[in-house]
């Protein structure tokens, strides 16, 4: 058991590590995730302000990110 466990240790260190690969997943333009980034950031700051929760909602679902702009509009309705 304990060569397996050395063996398994072994491959790890000497494997090379993988390439990653990583992309925003909002495909929008720069001014579209600045106003979206905006919009969190105000519902934060302001977690009771209804008009900033709602506008985080509509830029999430106009983003296409529909389960997350429900989330948002359920989670601060919750706190408004």
């Amino acid at each position: 058991m304990d060569i397996g466990i050395a063996v398994m240790v072994l491959v790890a260190l000497v494997l090379p590590a993988r390439e990653m690969f990583a992309s925003a997943a909002f495909k929008g333009t720069e001014q579209e995730h600045l106003a979206l980034a905006l919009a969190e950031a105000r519902t934060l700051a302001r977690p009771d302000d209804g008009a900033a929760i709602s506008d985080l909602s509509r830029r999430l679902g106009g983003a296409g990110f529909k389960d997350w702009a429900v989330e948002a509009a359920l989670r601060g309705s919750e706190r408004a």
